[in-house]
């Protein structure tokens, strides 16, 4: 800067003091329109008053303009402070560090600032609360058969944090598990999409979503419909930042959490003005500026009562299936008919209260099928058939082949082992025949088989 251009400069501030009876303070701040967060915060910033002094600003939009030159020429201009919703590139942040001008960095720490004790500060989202909010939010609209979040790209620390509070949410209402969605690089695009579709469709259904933010939730939207999967007859899903232009125009409308970016704009202004009214060193100080409300649309609402009633009959199977259960039970469990347990089923789920139930039973036999070397008649037992026959004839119709032949299957393709016990050498000789029923050591007892064994054997 030229001495004509310093010697303007300190004329014209003089004379606009003599004018209106105030000084000026030069406060640069940067900040990306692109965002309604940048926004807000900026709205927040211009709202503050300092009593005698009226803000001047400066506004660097992109890392480009964020530059060496950039900030050795606003020293020269006279720039009284710094508000950084982003930062530039290291040697940037080492000359802002070391000039000792009032630095406000909202978001995430910077160790190079941190150099500094006696001019910066630290304004942010009080991302623990934001988390915790959509927990609160999600659970008060009904019983969810799962839960999960989506997070922004990694290295985004708001993200973890608001994860962590979500969990931590749900843990405490006995939701145990939380599924999570990882974003593929870049954010939005083929893969990416074509991968949360994926994850949305393996939620158990009804699911309750939250997003890291609206730009994430809006990834979900899409991916939902690619997916097939309704929202939010089956996916309740809720967002952050609350961005009007995205949350309205979507298609279900988004429901959003609405920041404090506001708030934080002024906390940002009077945290600048502490510093500068500051001689003593205070350290780093941290401003935590908590949510103030969920922005309900139609991307999420209460569960109806018949989603309700599926749900509650659903827990209830899963709790019972391995004991007998019968549709009858689970009628006089809800003290509804089996009439509309029925057709309430089919609108939701698509099947029969029955189909449900066995439904259940064969993902338990599954499992045990694959990891263990029970016989058939105990796996059946254990998992609630009356009789090992109605298991080998249920199997073979679903999956196209018997017991016996899906593990045999199974270990040549992938060297399975059993998880359940080892098979000593007088048993290896009926596994090798595929006659996995009795694979389990022979008692004496067990010597010779009744005829309605034989029969069973012949049938697997």
């Amino acid at each position: 800067m030229s001495f004509f251009t310093r010697y303007f400069c300190c004329i014209s501030q003089r004379l606009y003091v003599r004018i209106y009876g105030m000084k000026t303070r030069l406060i640069i701040a940067s900040v990306k329109f692109d965002s309604i967060s940048g926004r807000d915060i900026l709205s927040g910033l211009f709202a503050y008053n300092e009593p005698g002094y009226r803000w001047r600003y400066r506004i660097i939009q992109t890392e480009e303009e964020f530059s060496t030159e950039t900030i050795q020429g606003l020293f020269d201009e006279g720039a009284d402070g710094f508000v950084l919703t982003f930062q530039g590139n290291a040697e940037c942040m080492r000359i802002l560090s070391e000039s000792g001008k009032p630095i406000v960095s909202l978001g995430a720490r910077s160790a190079i600032l941190n150099l500094n004790r006696q001019s910066v500060a630290y304004v942010k989202n009080d991302n623990k609360a934001i988390g915790r909010m959509g927990g609160e939010y999600l659970t008060s609209l009904g019983r969810f058969a799962s839960f999960g979040f989506i997070h922004s790209k990694p290295g985004f620390h708001f993200s973890e944090e608001r994860v962590a509070a979500f969990k931590s949410y749900l843990k405490k209402r006995n939701q145990e598990h939380c599924h999570e969605s990882m974003p593929l690089s870049p954010e939005g695009s083929e893969a990416d999409i074509s991968a949360l579709a994926e994850w949305i469709a393996s939620l158990p259904k009804p699911a309750a979503v939250m997003a890291a933010c609206d730009r994430r939730a809006m990834h979900a939207i899409a991916a939902a419909k690619r997916a097939g999967v309704k929202i939010p007859d089956q996916m309740s899903l809720l967002g952050v930042d609350n961005d009007e232009l995205l949350a309205e125009n979507s298609e279900p409308p988004l429901s959003s959490i609405l920041p404090g970016h506001f708030e934080m704009g002024l906390s940002a202004a009077r945290e600048l003005v502490r510093i500068l009214s500051s001689k003593k060193s205070s350290g780093h100080k941290t401003v935590l500026t908590p949510p103030n409300k969920v922005v309900e649309r139609e991307s999420t609402a209460p569960l109806t009562p018949a989603l309700t009633l599926v749900l509650r009959a659903k827990a209830f199977i899963t709790a019972r299936s391995a004991k007998g259960l019968t549709v009858q039970e689970v009628v006089r469990h809800l003290g509804c008919s089996r009439n509309l347990l029925d057709l309430r089923f089919k609108e939701i789920e698509g099947i029969t209260v029955h189909a449900a139930i066995e439904n259940t039973r064969m993902k338990s036999v599954m499992h045990l099928v694959e990891t263990t070397n029970r016989p058939v008649a105990a796996i059946a037992s254990q998992c609630g058939f009356k009789s090992p026959n109605r298991l080998t004839h249920l199997f073979k119709q679903r999956f196209g082949k018997s017991i016996r032949d899906w593990r045999t299957s199974g270990r040549s393709a992938c060297g399975h082992k059993s998880t359940e016990m080892k098979v000593p050498v007088c048993a290896a000789h009926s596994i090798a025949g595929g006659d996995s029923s009795h694979g389990a050591p022979l008692r004496k007892s067990e010597g010779k088989k009744s005829p309605r064994e034989r029969k069973c054997r012949k049938r697997q």
